[in-house]
């Protein structure tokens, strides 16, 4: 799981892995970054056939590196 979150405080990141969280991004972060880190994400999972991830509004395609989130498309570069 990843977190993305603007808190920064060091006892709330604890709270967030101790309750199940494996990665933690502290707002603002590049795109760049949270791309990388999906795609760790997949590999870890044993999806790297997997290119495509969707969750609730958020949808992201590494093999086109473009991002949809609440309709909203953009793209982002591969690192």
């Amino acid at each position: 799981m990843l977190l993305l979150s603007s808190k920064s405080e060091d006892f709330e990141k604890a709270e967030a892995l101790d309750c199940g969280v494996d990665n933690y991004m502290q707002k603002p972060f590049s795109n760049i970054e949270l791309l990388a880190r999906i795609r760790a994400i997949l590999r870890r999972e044993g999806s790297q056939k997997q290119s495509f991830l969707s969750v609730k509004n958020l949808q992201v395609d590494l093999s086109k590196t473009e991002v949809l989130a609440n309709r909203f498309a953009f793209n982002a570069f591969r690192a």
